[in-house]
């Protein structure tokens, strides 16, 4: 995991090329709406999108985690299912459903059963490399939302300029980071925070939230096998350990978010008539 965080940048720029190179097609009829979905870590990229966005596009965005989907899901539905296995059940199933109602479709997937029914039937798909955690593949869920979005002219281009400003952000404070997120992890330490924020940053919110959890839930396995083992101090340390590298994982995905001005280079894009 902890190679995973240290590549977030090497990520995001890789994510950027492959997003390039994807070719979808236009809908037929003009977007009217958005639905993304997807669970956990699949799911995270989407609520950092509708944050990013929220004001900002002409149409709203709804991020939706669960089997069904709104009422309003039609033809002029941009529905995006994004699923890093490919077999969430609750990602499949709202998609299927968005298939009964002709929405536009695109997946964002490493595979599964949702790049079978979209090669079926002849959805747009964007593959993203497999074989990770789903939620250390943020670079490459958020990124091709935001490939996705400009192609459908909800937003404009410049998200690939700030991209790229962003991976030189974060390299260039690489060493900030790790040594705050040092500092946090003291603080957090055998604490519940409570977290809040207002609408712009309810994604980092969330996945501030998301990542404590999976790391206090590893903490307390550590904590049942030090209980009946005679391992006491080396577990503590692994215990140490983990909470470091969760929280830096935290706190570069906050520091990043708040960082990256995006919203500067959005612009609203009229939508056709």
């Amino acid at each position: 995991m902890k190679k995973l965080i240290e590549g977030f940048t090497q990520q995001l720029a890789h994510a950027l090329k492959l997003g390039q190179g994807m070719d979808l097609v236009r809908p037929g009829s003009d977007i009217r709406n958005i639905l993304i979905t997807g669970m956990g870590g699949s799911g995270i990229g989407a609520n950092l999108v509708e944050s990013l966005t929220f004001g900002r596009v002409p149409i709203p965005i709804v991020v939706s985690k669960g089997y069904n989907i709104p009422q309003f899901v039609s033809p002029h539905t941009l529905f995006i299912a994004c699923s890093y296995s490919g077999n969430t059940e609750e990602t499949l199933n709202a998609m299927n459903l968005a298939l009964k109602r002709k929405a536009k479709i695109v997946c964002v997937t490493s595979g599964g059963k949702v790049a079978d029914i979209a090669h079926k039937q002849k959805l747009d798909i964007i593959s993203i490399p497999g074989g990770n955690p789903p939620r250390a593949c943020l670079g490459y869920s958020l990124t091709q939302l935001f490939v996705i979005l400009s192609y459908h002219k909800i937003i404009g281009n410049k998200y690939k300029a700030q991209l790229k400003s962003a991976v030189q952000l974060i390299e260039s404070e690489k060493q900030n980071i790790i040594a705050e997120a040092k500092n946090v992890t003291e603080k957090l330490f055998g604490k519940t925070p409570m977290i809040y924020a207002t609408t712009y940053f309810e994604g980092v919110a969330i996945r501030f939230r998301h990542q404590r959890r999976i790391g206090q839930t590893r903490a307390n396995r550590l904590r049942n096998v030090e209980r009946r083992r005679p391992l006491g101090n080396i577990l503590h340390a692994s215990v140490r350990k983990l909470h470091m590298n969760t929280v830096c994982h935290k706190v570069e995905t906050c520091r990043w978010t708040e960082s990256f001005s995006l919203l500067e280079g959005f612009g609203r894009v009229k939508r056709k008539r």
